[in-house]
């Protein structure tokens, strides 16, 4: 563990910002998102344990006008 905190370890970071720009007109809906998924409780190695639902959901759009 010592010889990993000790190591020199490098980022490399790009970061890029647009604050404005134009977007294309289009009609302004809201999508209905409906499906079924899943969630993992345990996964041990000689258990595992889920329990699935269906889920509801609405998505709308956050772009520029």
């Amino acid at each position: 563990m010592e010889q990993v905190r000790q190591a020199g370890l490098v980022v490399r970071q790009d970061i890029r910002e647009v604050s404005s720009y134009d977007t294309e007109g289009g009609r302004r809906t809201l999508a209905l998102n409906v499906g079924c998924g899943g969630g993992i409780f345990d996964a041990s190695r000689n258990h595992f344990t889920y329990d699935p639902s269906p889920y509801l959901g609405i998505s709308f759009p956050l772009a520029n006008r």
